[in-house]
């Protein structure tokens, strides 16, 4: 492939989407932070635990929820203090609420593997 290909391959493919909220973002591990859709936004201190928004804003819930990488799978968990407000429109979308800092996982997801 030629050089200047890839590079405009790379510009359409790699282009943040623009959002309002983040129901609008193509991907539901998306979040819309200065009306652009983020992945992987960490939401803890320990950065292994991401907002996963699309699902909440759909049913109109102003607080995203976040998941977290175990092993191979990727588990949406709603953490309950792990969670932000969204102001929908203006920059800055996204603010961390008081507590944000610790997350707490479910350990009884369905979707994790039990030991």
């Amino acid at each position: 492939m030629h050089f200047s290909s890839a590079l405009t391959i790379c510009a359409f493919i790699c282009k943040e989407k623009e959002c309002t909220v983040s129901y609008d973002c193509p991907n539901p591990r998306e979040v819309c932070v200065g009306q652009l859709c983020r992945k992987n936004l960490p939401c803890n201190k320990d950065n292994d635990c991401f907002f996963y928004a699309a699902a909440d804003i759909a049913n109109g819930s102003p607080h995203p929820k976040c998941y977290k990488v175990l092993e191979e799978y990727i588990v949406p968990i709603g953490y309950g203090i792990c969670v932000v407000s969204e102001k929908v429109g203006q920059v800055g979308a996204v603010q961390r609420l008081s507590g944000s800092d610790t997350d707490h996982l479910d350990f009884h997801h369905p979707l994790l593997p039990h030991k």
